[in-house]
């Protein structure tokens, strides 16, 4: 699936847990008091709420909350519940010292029921631009 080109922050918070589950970053209330890509992420979500999988069947579309304003006076940062990890024992979820960090670990259970699920406080990473699941990406040899 090809999401809209010129996404904000370039990235439009999308992960896929098998060919039919999707756990998208969503920002549920243009009226939250931090919405700066709220249409980014609406957009994302109609797009893919008429996309199916492989077989033609719907998507199961599952939202995931945002750990709202991360950064500093003037400075936001690219934090999300969708920068996590999947090891083979464990799931490692960003936190951000925000009450939505139990709420996304209980809604990730479900899906990864052989895991571990573990929060990794990632106030200091997210200041990078990047989060777990971009640290931990493959180096290409050179």
């Amino acid at each position: 699936i090809w999401h809209k080109t010129n996404p904000m922050p370039n990235f439009r918070g999308t992960r896929f847990t098998n060919a039919h589950e999707t756990l998208l970053w969503c920002t549920t209330s243009r009226k939250a008091k931090y919405t700066f890509n709220y249409q980014n992420l609406k957009e994302n979500f109609e797009i893919l709420q008429k996309s199916t999988d492989q077989n033609g069947n719907p998507l199961k579309l599952i939202k995931l909350p945002t750990p709202g304003y991360v950064g500093e006076d003037s400075l936001r940062y690219p934090a999300s519940y969708a920068n996590f990890y999947i090891g083979n024992d464990v799931v490692i979820v960003p936190s951000y010292d925000h009450p939505n960090d139990d709420k996304v670990c209980e809604i990730l259970k479900p899906f990864f029921p052989n895991r571990k699920i573990v929060k990794l406080p990632s106030n200091t990473l997210i200041t990078g631009n990047g989060g777990i699941h971009c640290a931990t990406q493959q180096q290409p040899s050179v």
